[in-house]
């Protein structure tokens, strides 16, 4: 997971009162030119491309959904700004990326597989 929190509305390079059609247009164009096999031919290595195009998909899954869309912008300040050492030695992780299903590859206990992502998580 990404320590730097990148807004939504940044990933896929539209305004914050876009459209849905602008948002859906702004994540097929994107999709195209991030898709993690054109990255690596570019030189990025696989984990970092696939990254890169799972925050543009998680970006996407939040903006094109109205309901989540509507949660997301009236907490944005505190998911984008707030301090997760603002309250002393407790650790604090970032449990609003871990509400899609791009965080994971399939059920199993590999590094990225659900039940090693989530046991993490809950540890």
């Amino acid at each position: 997971m990404a320590s730097v929190k990148q807004c939504h509305y940044e990933v896929l390079g539209v305004a914050l009162d876009s459209t849905a059609d602008e948002v859906r247009s702004a994540y097929r164009r994107l999709a195209l030119q991030h898709h993690p096999d054109k990255l690596v031919q570019s030189g990025i290595s696989q984990s970092e491309a696939t990254t890169q195009f799972q925050e543009l998909q998680h970006a996407y899954e939040v903006l094109s959904d109205p309901k989540e869309r509507a949660w997301y912008d009236s907490h944005r300040s505190q998911i984008l700004f707030s301090d997760p050492n603002s309250f002393g030695s407790s650790v604090i992780h970032d449990l609003f990326s871990f509400f899609s299903n791009t965080v994971f590859n399939g059920y199993s206990d590999s590094d990225k597989g659900f039940y090693q992502v989530y046991s993490d998580v809950l540890g």
